[in-house]
């Protein structure tokens, strides 16, 4: 029923051939020439990674990772910290990324960034730095974001710092599990982050009655922790656990602790987690 509309518009031609239909508002204008991406330098390339088409900064990024050449990296740090747009600076940071490239400095600043977008591209490009000689400093700045209230932001902080294994880590976890959460997966990166050492996050926040405007997602944190410290069937372990419930004050937080432990009874394939006759 459409075929006269379609032969009136000439859209059945060219024949079999494939083909894309652009559709524009009436009076604007259409650009039909391409970037000239390939006749332009690294430089110009830079550049477009502020473009507001996502097409221009994806290809911009891809073409110079490929190109892999690093005098543009001096561009890209400045791009990062002091491009006109959240979008320029994420492209740029992941442009380092792509040509490993990335310095403490550069990133350390990033992180600072008012825009959330930017601030999480820095989380995760400084994440490898945990690694390194720097990995004691790069856990020092990541603690200073322990403060952001942005969803994503502390979202990616808890994935990140689970990878850091370190005390400054859990006591920002510890923060993060009693913060007003709005992101529902966030409980679930807290337990996973501290996937070993569940005991020590427990202790510290057991007790906290901090938490009311974070209730339910703090429950599932001290629900999730005891489950997995039973999983763990380290009888030591269990048996703080056990202890830290008989002592807390607080009953709702004892009923939120044993269904933690119920929890567990429906894996039967677990070992039996053996006490000492002490």
């Amino acid at each position: 029923y459409l075929r006269k509309q379609g032969e009136d518009r000439g859209l059945e031609k060219p024949l079999h051939l494939g083909r894309i239909y652009r559709i524009v508002p009436e009076g604007k204008k259409v650009r039909n020439e391409p970037p000239a991406f390939a006749q332009e330098t690294p430089a110009q390339w830079v550049d477009s990674l502020s473009h507001p088409n996502g097409w221009h900064r994806d290809t911009a990024q891809r073409l110079l990772v490929e190109k892999g050449d690093l005098s543009v990296v001096p561009a890209l740090r400045k791009l990062a910290l002091d491009g006109k747009t959240p979008l320029g600076k994420v492209h740029a940071l992941w442009t380092l990324d792509g040509l490993q490239q990335v310095d403490l400095r550069t990133a350390e600043k990033a992180l600072r960034d008012k825009n959330p977008q930017v601030c999480v591209a820095a989380i995760r490009v400084i994440e490898p730095l945990l690694n390194t000689e720097d990995g004691g400093e790069v856990v020092e700045h990541l603690v200073h974001l322990a403060d952001r209230t942005e969803p994503e932001v502390q979202l990616q902080l808890a994935l990140t710092l689970g990878q850091a294994r370190d005390q400054n880590a859990d006591v920002v976890m510890a923060r993060l599990a009693k913060s007003p959460v709005t992101n529902l997966f966030l409980p679930d990166a807290i337990l996973s982050g501290v996937a070993g050492r569940e005991l020590e996050l427990l202790k510290k926040i057991a007790n906290d009655a901090s938490s009311k405007e974070n209730a339910k997602a703090f429950d599932r944190v001290l629900s999730g922790l005891a489950t997995c410290i039973v999983n763990g069937r380290r009888s030591e372990q269990v048996n703080h656990l056990l202890n830290l419930i008989a002592k807390n004050k607080s009953s709702a937080r004892q009923i939120l602790l044993l269904d933690g432990i119920v929890a567990t009874s429906a894996n039967t394939s677990k070992k039996p987690v053996k006490f000492s006759t002490k």
